[in-house]
């Protein structure tokens, strides 16, 4: 940009000399000068204009449903299939919420008359949810740069980002959680009549045989008090903000946190039962690994919307049987409202231990602190959940 207006600054200086040479001295030379001098801008402007109405550009990504923080490939392709060459050529990207390695704005290419470059890279994504990646933009210069001009890209690639999966080894941020799984852990000790399907790191000694002769699979004997230490977890699907910008970190991190926590006590051989507003109260029941891909689809697909304000959520779950008999309950939410205060004080006063996560990008005040059976943490958008959970 810098070149084009020093370029620009040079041309206007040599077109009012040429001015000066037909006022002072006059000749075919003063004004054969002058008449090259006018003319350039509108040779380069109908130039770049024919640049960006010739060439052709092609881009692919490997797939359409990805991953937050999956490497993708990713495909480009600049064609000119014109008898002119192309100069300054830039190619600019959508990169507020992804990026491709080793593809930078400031790249400029050349495309002589019937030729082709192709790149292959990769293409990282770093918010759940739907947006543009790729190719945005493109710049056209002409040889002398004086004449810039950008066409916007009308086919992008839209991307549908699904949350990370962030496996927690321990939960380091309430000591009172491993004390609970230990003594449930140990009170199952009888066998049921009642079986499931195996999963890694359970007795071989529990396996039912016949059962699982029959099923073609190994089946093991459930226990007595299995899956009576069930686990809720209620996150809220109000959008805050207006601008993407804003909200695609928050709700992003928001989902990464649930299924963080869920993936957590799944592995733990604990059930789990999950509620957000939708249009109505929306519930996902996990018990084991086998659910968990379904689990993982469903809470992906989650909608936020400005009507499911957590007012609705909460005033509906407040006072609800589920959420009494749970071991423990997890709120994922931006703040705490009067109605949320009032539940997770029901709650922790019924022995019920209560975990919030407040998701949020500045640091807030301590919410319900010192409370027993009650524990706050926060959570920035750019934080990890292996450093705070």
């Amino acid at each position: 940009m810098k070149e084009t207006w020093r370029n620009r600054i040079i041309f206007i200086g040599l077109w009012g000399a040429s001015i000066l040479s037909i006022t002072f001295y006059g000749g075919v030379i003063s004004y054969g000068l002058f008449g090259m001098l006018t003319l350039l801008p509108l040779v380069s402007f109908g130039y770049v204009l024919y640049v960006l109405y010739s060439f052709k550009i092609y881009q692919e990504m490997g797939y359409r449903w990805i991953q937050v923080n999956q490497r993708v490939p990713f495909y480009f392709s600049l064609v000119n299939e014109f008898f002119l060459g192309y100069a300054g050529v830039r190619v600019c990207y959508y990169s507020s919420f992804s990026s491709i390695i080793g593809m930078e704005d400031q790249i400029e290419y050349e495309l002589p008359p019937a030729t082709r470059i192709h790149q292959e890279s990769e293409l990282i994504c770093k918010y759940r949810g739907s947006y543009l990646v790729g190719v945005k933009e493109i710049e056209a210069t002409d040889y002398f740069r004086l004449i810039r001009l950008t066409y916007r890209n009308r086919e992008p690639l839209k991307a549908v980002v699904r949350p990370r999966l962030v496996q927690l080894e321990q939960l380091r941020c309430m000591d009172e959680l491993g004390i609970a799984t230990r003594e449930f852990a140990m009170a199952d000790t009888r066998p049921d009549v009642l079986v499931r399907r195996y999963e890694p790191g359970d007795d071989l000694r529990q396996i039912n045989w016949k059962v699982s002769a029959r099923q073609n699979e190994w089946m093991i004997r459930k226990r007595i008090g299995e899956g009576q230490q069930g686990i809720a977890i209620l996150f809220t699907t109000y959008r805050k903000e207006e601008d993407e910008y804003q909200y695609l970190p928050l709700e992003n991190k928001v989902l990464e946190t649930v299924l963080a926590l869920a993936l957590f006590y799944t592995g733990k051989r604990i059930s789990s039962k999950t509620y957000y507003m939708q249009d109505n109260l929306a519930c996902e029941e996990i018990s084991g690994m086998d659910d968990f891909d379904r689990y993982y689809q469903r809470i992906s697909g989650v909608e936020f919307h400005r009507s499911y304000k957590p007012q609705r959520l909460l005033a509906t779950m407040l006072g609800a049987r589920e959420l009494l008999e749970a071991r423990l309950v997890i709120y994922v939410a931006y703040e705490m409202t009067e109605i949320g205060i009032q539940l997770v004080q029901s709650l922790a006063g019924n022995g019920v231990f209560v975990l919030i996560c407040m998701i949020q990008e500045k640091t807030a005040p301590p919410v319900l602190e010192g409370i027993p059976n009650i524990r706050v943490i926060g959570i920035s958008s750019d934080t990890e959940l292996t450093e705070v959970l």
